[in-house]
């Protein structure tokens, strides 16, 4: 006796071998699918730390290029062989990572003046100078080929020195701040002495003529209005 099976229409026959590939393939996906989702969202994790702790690291490079807590403060004290000012006397080894200074409340009315001192006119002491941040110089310089380098400027607030030197090098710093300069400030409003003595003709008589004119003219408008006044009454 002979069963036959009948499809349906449109439905293809599919051969056991390869329905029970794909059941297989599902199962396995049923099956590793919560470890996937698990090296997934480890993987997401452990990116955003490493970015978040990249991020801090590049802030905090930020913020120690500004205000650097190692730096040293330069603090100004009057010397007897000094008539004006204050001075800061400073030895040390500069190297490649450099030595960072920091000169606060300085005042744009005081003359500064900086200069390094190497002990030997070949040593290359670098000196730069910077207003907001140590690793970009507003001005350098360096002692190589004289032993000394000098530098004059004024600033508001805060003034940022960095010392360095391919190689461990001694050297000095000293640094002048000058009295503030008292500028002489002009009257805003200024009289003119020739013209109240009557030195001034042309001046003095020019807004003299001015004013009478201007004078005269009033006169001359308020008597025509006057007399056209009169007339429109008589008529």
């Amino acid at each position: 006796m002979l069963t036959m099976h009948q499809h349906a229409p449109g439905e293809r026959s599919r051969p056991p071998k390869e329905a029970g590939i794909r059941v297989l393939f599902h199962r396995v996906c049923s099956l590793f699918q919560p470890i996937l989702q698990t090296v997934i969202c480890a993987s997401l994790v452990f990116g955003a730390a490493t970015a978040g702790a990249q991020d801090e690291k590049a802030i905090e490079r930020q913020v120690t290029a500004v205000t650097d807590p190692k730096a040293f403060r330069i603090e100004f004290k009057e010397s007897p062989s000094l008539e004006h000012g204050k001075v800061a006397l400073i030895e040390g080894v500069a190297g490649p990572e450099g030595v960072r200074f920091v000169a606060e409340y300085l005042s744009i009315l005081q003359p500064i003046v900086v200069t390094a001192l190497a002990k030997s006119p070949d040593d290359d002491v670098r000196v730069a100078l910077s207003k907001y941040r140590y690793d970009e110089a507003d001005r350098s310089g360096t002692t190589k080929g004289k032993g000394i380098y000098t530098t004059r400027l004024r600033t508001e607030g805060d003034l940022k020195i960095v010392v360095s030197a391919p190689e461990p090098t001694p050297f000095q710093l000293v640094v002048w701040a000058g009295d503030p300069v008292e500028l002489p400030m002009k009257p805003v409003l200024v009289s003119n002495p020739a013209r109240v003595r009557g030195e001034s003709a042309g001046l003095a008589l020019g807004g003299s003529v001015v004013t009478w004119v201007i004078a005269v003219s009033l006169v001359v408008i308020a008597g025509l209005l006057g007399v056209i006044v009169l007339r429109g009454k008589r008529s």
